[in-house]
């Protein structure tokens, strides 16, 4: 028998013909010189004893291999194997099995969670975004329209307002209620420097006739706004005499006497200088009185005195 030979169990006595010899891992390095696990007889037969031997010992084999051989066969021929390793391919081993499992695991749970979930679920999610952005939307149109119609509303009242205002300055300025410009002609008459002349007869002199007739020329000729000596007429204005004064509502004037008008300028002048218009031009140069009548490209009036109305109310 070789080295490599195990001795049989005490317990079960062996023949020498039949000694059993142990078969070695495929890495140990006398495993290819073994091909059969019992020794054969020198004329390669067996015997019916030796088979008979050979059933007994393999129904005992278990028992035997517990209780004398307890280390099991692989593990006791991979000590054979004494070849020094470096500590690199250790690590290197570990982690390439680390790594290994760490893709299996999530290769694993990727499968897993693609055959547990629901096959509608994308379908659903695809609704439920169209839903939630067509939502967002309407708010964001919704918010617009009411902001839109904020603006209509408020372009409304300032259009409204815009022209209750013009409406009411043009009203106020046409009954002299504000201050005004503009081109018109300024006229400008002068009593005689002698009220008397020297055989006692009464020198003419500037009348609240004369200014009447003047102003009503030139509303007549379309003057927008008239004063008289800085004195603004409005619906309301008087030019009459008291004694040998002249009031303008309340306000006494005196010569020379200056009416502005705001208006076409020329037709303005030609109103109150044209031959023929009642006489009253005729008289004054008879009188010695000369008016100067002028155009004017800018002219500003103030305000006329606002008075209180005690009787008249406005109808809705």
């Amino acid at each position: 028998m070789s080295a490599e030979e195990t001795p049989a169990p005490v317990s079960v006595p062996v023949p020498a013909d039949a000694t059993p010899v142990r078969r070695r891992a495929t890495f140990s390095e006398g495993a290819l010189r073994l091909s059969r696990r019992h020794a054969e007889n020198s004329l390669g037969i067996r015997t019916q004893n030796s088979t008979r031997r050979r059933l007994a010992d393999e129904s005992l084999r278990l028992i035997d291999d517990l209780t004398n051989r307890p280390m099991d066969s692989l593990y006791a021929d991979s000590l054979l194997d004494q070849r020094h390793r470096s500590a690199f391919s250790i690590w290197a081993t570990r982690v390439v099995v680390f790594l290994i499992c760490v893709v299996v695991g999530v290769s694993g749970s990727v499968v897993v969670q693609r055959l547990h979930a629901d096959p509608r679920k994308q379908q659903r999610d695809w609704y439920v975004s169209r839903i939630e952005e067509a939502s967002d939307q309407s708010d964001q149109l919704t918010k617009e329209l009411n902001d839109l119609r904020g603006q209509i509303t408020a372009l409304s009242d300032q259009v409204g307002a815009n022209a209750a205002d013009d409406q009411l300055t043009r009203d106020e300025m046409v009954i002299g209620g504000v201050a005004v410009e503009g081109p018109g002609v300024q006229i400008t008459i002068t009593n005689p420097l002698s009220a008397s002349s020297d055989d006692g007869s009464q020198v003419r002199t500037v009348t609240d006739g004369d200014l009447q007739w003047y102003v009503s020329q030139l509303w007549g000729a379309g003057a927008e706004a008239i004063a008289v000596n800085g004195n603004r007429l409005g619906v309301q204005s008087s030019i009459r005499k008291a004694g040998q004064t002249i009031l303008v509502d309340l306000t006494k004037i005196e010569s020379p006497y200056v009416i502005q008008a705001i208006g076409d300028g020329a037709k303005l002048k030609a109103a109150v200088t044209a031959t023929g218009a009642g006489g009253n031009n005729e008289q004054l140069e008879n009188a010695g009185i000369h008016p100067q009548v002028s155009t004017q490209k800018t002219i500003t009036l103030e305000a006329a005195e606002s008075k209180n109305l005690s009787y008249a109310r406005s109808v809705e």
